[in-house]
């Protein structure tokens, strides 16, 4: 029986390797790694423009390009006039809620993020608070869902507990509870 070899391939062989990349892949660096891309990175890939390092030839034309342009810079003073008063209108517009309060201290610390440091810089914690959050097309920057909050007496909520018939079929809450809107339960 002959030998079979089996080739290796160096790591800068494998690293000087062009992949492009597609829908479907994500090429992680600095490993070699290509797995499939989850729907939390196909949606982030879409908020991600390219932008080049600070510092760096690239950055410098690309913010003499941001200067020159007319119709950018009327966007962004309009930006800058609107932006603090739409953060205003979502901090002040909680109720004081424990749930309510934790939701407003994410969206200003992932605002924050956003707009200095750009989509890479989000923190894991993103990956769960991203469902009580739309993504705001107009201003770039992830904004609230409409929240439908509930406080209850901890007594009361016992009472109905014990005194009342759940339901059998859960789906009979997808006729009450709106895709969309963040319920919060506070006792």
């Amino acid at each position: 029986m002959g030998k079979k070899k089996n080739k290796r391939f160096k790591k800068s062989e494998i690293q000087n390797q062009i992949i492009e990349p597609k829908k479907n892949r994500l090429l992680l660096p600095p490993t070699t790694l290509i797995k499939p891309m989850s729907q939390f990175d196909r949606r982030m890939l879409d908020f991600i423009c390219p932008v080049p390092q600070r510092g760096s030839p690239e950055a410098s034309r690309l913010q003499k390009q941001m200067e020159m342009d007319i119709a950018f810079q009327l966007k962004l003073k309009e930006l800058k006039k609107r932006l603090p008063h739409i953060v205003n209108a979502r901090m002040k517009c909680g109720s004081g809620l424990p749930i309510s309060n934790l939701l407003r201290y994410f969206f200003l610390e992932y605002l924050n993020r956003l707009f200095e440091f750009g989509p890479e810089s989000l923190p894991l914690s993103f990956n769960v608070v991203e469902s009580f959050m739309v993504f705001n097309n107009e201003y770039s920057f992830f904004d609230l869902g409409n929240e439908i909050e509930h406080l209850l007496s901890i007594n009361d909520y016992f009472r109905w507990y014990e005194n009342s018939h759940l339901p059998q079929e859960p789906r009979i809450l997808e006729d009450i509870l709106v895709d969309g809107n963040i319920y919060s339960y506070d006792i």
